[in-house]
């Protein structure tokens, strides 16, 4: 009998902390996402542009064609979960000498050879932050933390 109602409990309780995790992460995403939207480096372009490029390699992507100043774009490559993907990378610059650079990713799924791929297109979040990481790290410690606050602050108010 105990043994059971140890086992109720486990089966009850560790889906609800992993929901409380979930969340957080949610909440994290969510303001990291954010924060990202209007995001300026105030590092030199040049160099943004050149650790931008430097990611892509690194994370196997080649650059189709050649880049030109603001725009790379990468041949696809098969990912570990089987689809297949690429990026175009678009940088801006501002008259005041801050600058951007935004990962757009195309993603093609090929459930069976009888079955039209799914296509995803979005914004690579995740990609940028790390750029933030490698160029600017004091923004992304600060993106950061504030993240981890604002996450825990939203599981709270939802107790």
């Amino acid at each position: 009998m105990k043994k059971l109602l140890i086992l109720l409990v486990l089966l009850f309780a560790v889906p609800m902390f992993a929901a409380c995790g979930a969340s957080e992460s949610y909440y994290r995403d969510q303001y990291v996402r954010a924060q990202l939207e209007n995001f300026v480096f105030h590092t030199d372009f040049n160099y943004v542009w050149k650790e931008a490029r430097t990611m892509l390699f690194q994370y196997g992507y080649q650059i189709h064609g050649g880049a030109n100043d603001h725009i790379m774009e990468t041949e696809w490559r098969q990912t570990d979960s089987g689809t297949f993907r690429r990026y175009m990378v678009s940088g801006y610059e501002y008259n005041d000498g801050t600058n951007t650079v935004h990962f757009d990713y195309y993603e093609e799924t090929q459930m069976s050879p009888d079955v039209l791929p799914h296509a995803t297109a979005a914004r690579d979040y995740s990609l940028e932050f790390e750029l933030i990481r490698r160029v600017e790290s004091q923004n992304y410690t600060a993106i950061n933390n504030a993240a981890s606050q604002y996450a825990k602050q939203r599981v709270a108010e939802k107790k």
